[in-house]
């Protein structure tokens, strides 16, 4: 990986982005540029007061808006994606 690489990783509708810490962290730690996203239709990322609750569309848009203000910004994305966090 160059610095000029992101990993992004979407992980699974169900799964908790702390699940990711002991891969994240150390690699953070040597200087890596780690994303694990929590999209608004995971269960931390929606109101239950909500009027309406999100969907697989906004969580897509929510990950396409994120990855792309990556590659604006001139980064090369690698996307990892878990479960459902491929079908986003």
């Amino acid at each position: 990986m160059s610095s000029k690489d992101s990993v992004v990783i979407v992980p699974g509708s169900f799964c908790p982005t702390s699940m990711y810490d002991p891969l994240v962290m150390p690699l953070r730690a040597k200087g890596y540029d780690i994303h694990v996203l929590e999209p608004p239709c995971y269960p931390a990322g929606y109101k239950a007061n909500s009027v309406t609750q999100p969907s697989m569309y906004d969580d897509a848009a929510y990950v396409n808006e994120f990855v792309r203000k990556l590659a604006d910004g001139g980064k090369e994305v690698i996307l990892l994606a878990h479960s459902y966090g491929g079908k986003s």
